[in-house]
Order: C-alpha cells, then structure tokens, then sequence
C-alpha cells in the first residue's frame, strides 16, 4: 500500500504518479519487510494460542523454530529502517516508530487491552499513508493525514472481528481482546459500529481534493459489500458466520482498497 499513496501524493503534488520510481521500489521493499517482520514476531508470540486457534500457523506446525521466527524479524526490521534512514530521517523516525509498535503489541498492549492493542495496530497500519508522504516529500501534511481515520477505523473494525474467531486461544494465553473479555456478541456488535465509520471516513480525501472522482466512485461501490457483511453478522453472530465474514472482509478490504488508490493516482 506504501506504493499506492506514493502514487496518490506524487499524483496530487506534482500531477505524475510514477515520477520517482527508486522511492516507488523503497516503499514496496520497506514496507513488505515491516510487514513480514511484524508477521513473524507475531507468530512467535503467539504460538500458544495458534496452537489452539491456528495448529496451521508456521511455528505450531513445526514449519519454523521460534528462534528463527524472531532471527526473522531483526533481519527484516534491521533492513527496513536501514533504507528508510537512506532515504530521509522523517520516513526512518517513522519506520522505528512501527517498529518498536510491533514489538511490543502482543507481549505487552494485547496482554493489558485487547481494544488498546488494537487501536495501537491500526495506527501503526493507518502510517502506511503518513511514511508515504514522508518518503515521497519529507514532510507529513493533511495529504497524507486525510487517510488515516480511514485506515484507522477499518483495521479497527477489522482487528476486532478477528478476534472472534481466535477467542478460545487468546483466552488461554492470557489475552485480553473484547472478545475474550465481553464476550463474542459484544464484539461483534463493537466490530460492526465500528466498520460503518470508514464509510463516511473515506470521503476526507476527495472532500480536500487530494483525489479524484474516480476514487469517489470506487469508494461507494465498496459500501456494498461492507454493509452485506455487516448485515449478515447482526443476523447470524455464530463463530462459523463469523469466520467467513472475517475472510469476506479481508477480500474486500484487499480488493477495493488498492483500486481506490489507484483511481485517485491515475484518474480524475
């Protein structure tokens, strides 16, 4: 995604999408080894719940050790915040930023607040937009800040139904998510408020003008799929249900969010 708002601001900024294709490559590499190295960490923090949860998962599996899932990570993270310095001190302070997020989110915020450890996930993921700006003009303005109540309030949402499904074991490992402390009604009706608000969210950007119409137009049509998810989980809250919706929304979220980007870069 780290690409995509390069796009959008160089789009806004300068009228020309690809006009710096090294900082294109340098999002793409530095934000795929964040997201591989906060993967990683978390695997191995969590490898007594997604025993119960996930027996799939690469460390419960035996795929990986949790020595060379953390070994993983310092190599990720170390290479992230080398480019990021290489580029500019702004986009770096953001990098460690992240990083140190990262860390502590399942040892220490998802063991003391679940919806804590959540919002401070999806603020972490909400500065994919900010470190776009910051990489492609070193600074960070309403450009970039226009996208984070969205990013914000979608990871939110979402965190919190993904929850649901992994309640059992992070109830084992001493986890405090909504669900495993309010239980998994009041966690779904949590999660549900919360995914209506990207919805009014998503227009800050074409209320400013930093895109187009075009983006306008892929934004509501995502409103469709989002509002059927809702509805089905309101009406059928059964962990089974809940599931699919959670993969559902994963689908949505991958599919209309890149698209939206990409019309506000390219199109008017």
């Amino acid at each position: 995604m780290g690409v995509l708002f390069v796009m959008v601001f160089g789009r806004a900024v300068y009228n020309a999408p690809l006009y710096n294709v090294p900082l294109l490559i340098a999002a793409f590499v530095i934000i795929s080894l964040l997201n591989a190295g906060g993967c990683a960490i978390n695997d191995y923090f969590d490898r007594e719940a997604d025993a119960i949860s996930k027996p799939n998962r690469p460390i419960p599996a035996g795929t990986i050790s949790p020595a060379g899932a953390l070994e993983y990570t310092a190599v990720t993270f170390v290479i992230a915040a080398a480019l990021a310095l290489y580029t500019n001190l702004l986009a770096f302070a953001i990098v460690v930023f992240v990083i140190i997020l990262l860390v502590l989110y399942s040892p220490v915020f998802k063991r003391a607040s679940g919806f804590l450890s959540n919002a401070l996930i999806a603020f972490a993921v909400s500065l994919t937009a900010v470190f776009g700006e910051a990489l492609v003009l070193g600074q960070i303005s309403y450009l970039s800040l226009s996208f984070v109540p969205v990013l914000l309030a979608g990871s939110i949402g979402y965190n919190a139904l993904h929850d649901i499904t992994t309640v059992e074991g992070d109830i084992k490992a001493g986890y405090t998510t909504l669900a495993a402390t309010r239980g998994t009604h009041a966690a779904i009706i949590a999660a549900t408020f919360i995914l209506i608000l990207p919805v009014i969210f998503e227009y800050i950007p074409f209320i400013l003008r930093i895109v187009g119409v075009a983006y306008a137009i892929v934004v509501t049509v995502s409103f469709v799929p989002i509002v059927i998810i809702v509805q089905s989980l309101l009406r059928r809250p059964g962990l089974a249900n809940v599931s699919k919706q959670d993969k559902m929304l994963s689908e949505v979220i991958w599919i209309f969010l890149p698209i939206s980007l990409l019309a506000g870069a390219f199109l008017p």
